[in-house]
């Protein structure tokens, strides 16, 4: 018998279940394909993302569960109510948090990694400002009956020649597979509850993130994010577990991907590229700092 995914508490009500039965019932915003909702124009919020958007290395996908709120992709911003499946494929720009008081909004957001899917289930009291995450679960691929490169690869360069609607209908298909495994985990009782058991999971899948990106594209607010816990707790948690910072780890796995890049005969502007710096000149201040006698003896030890 496999293992039970991970998470804090029971699933939300009914009529959050009913919404995730109901695929058809779905309108997809997503960068491939026409969006099933118009887009908003607000200066006003058009102002607030020149500060607070960002872009990651994992992809997300949110399903709006209630309330009235907004959220951009790419920069163009798109109005959330229930049944509205919002698609971030890696890289793409989108809201960093959520702006002024909230709306009763409940957002189911989903974590892509290579991997697994981590789930969290967001919500903003009206009137109020902070946010609250009651829920969150992790899944494999086997938990889910779908492979996370089932989402991921519609984003890929490759796939560009794929018409936008045949990448809508496996976006929609994936999503369903996967609300579905969330769905009978809750039904089944088979969600455990909060421990040390979700929070080792959660945080192996970070450190193989961080190894699979070199660190690219993460920081240790998105990684917080992706499980759901304040960047100060996550913080401790990561050190506890791992014996260091979520910065030290990832230059870790930089200096590691930097020794097998150049072992390949990469360019110094090639090795960038691929680590992700704005330029060689970016790397090349970091290499300096960074990839000390000191420091690498300390990758050599853990070899």
């Amino acid at each position: 018998m496999r293992p039970a995914p991970a998470t804090l508490c029971p699933f939300p009500s009914r009529e959050h279940l009913s919404l995730l039965s109901a695929p058809r019932q779905w309108d997809l915003v997503a960068s491939f394909a026409q969006p099933d909702v118009e887009p908003v124009h607000s200066p006003d919020r058009q102002r607030w993302l020149c500060d607070h958007c960002h872009a990651h290395a994992h992809g997300e996908i949110l399903l709006a569960l209630s309330g009235e709120g907004f959220h951009s992709l790419n920069g163009v911003i798109y109005p959330l109510s229930p049944g509205v499946l919002l698609a971030l494929g890696p890289f793409e720009t989108h809201d960093n948090g959520y702006r002024g008081r909230g709306h009763g909004e409940e957002h189911l957001w989903v974590s892509i990694l290579a991997q697994t899917f981590v789930a969290r289930l967001v919500r903003r009291a009206e009137g109020r400002t902070g946010l609250s995450t009651d829920w969150r679960a992790l899944f494999t691929a086997s938990d889910a009956h779908v492979l996370p490169e089932a989402f991921l690869g519609l984003w890929r360069e490759g796939n560009a020649d794929i018409s936008g609607e045949s990448r809508r209908t496996r976006l929609l298909g994936a999503s369903a597979l996967l609300a579905s495994a969330i769905m009978d985990a809750s039904l089944e009782n088979r969600l455990a509850s909060e421990g040390s058991a979700f929070q080792e999971r959660v945080l192996a899948d970070a450190c193989e993130h961080i190894r699979q990106t070199a660190g690219s594209g993460i920081s240790l607010d998105g990684l917080a994010d992706i499980a759901g816990y304040s960047k100060y707790h996550f913080h401790r948690m990561f050190v506890r577990h791992v014996g260091m910072t979520v910065h030290q780890y990832i230059d870790q796995c930089r200096i590691e991907r930097v020794r097998d890049l150049k072992h390949q005969g990469l360019t110094k502007q090639a090795i960038s590229a691929a680590l992700g710096f704005s330029a060689p000149s970016a790397f090349s201040r970091w290499e300096r700092h960074r990839m000390s006698d000191d420091v690498e003896r300390e990758v050599q030890r853990r070899k």
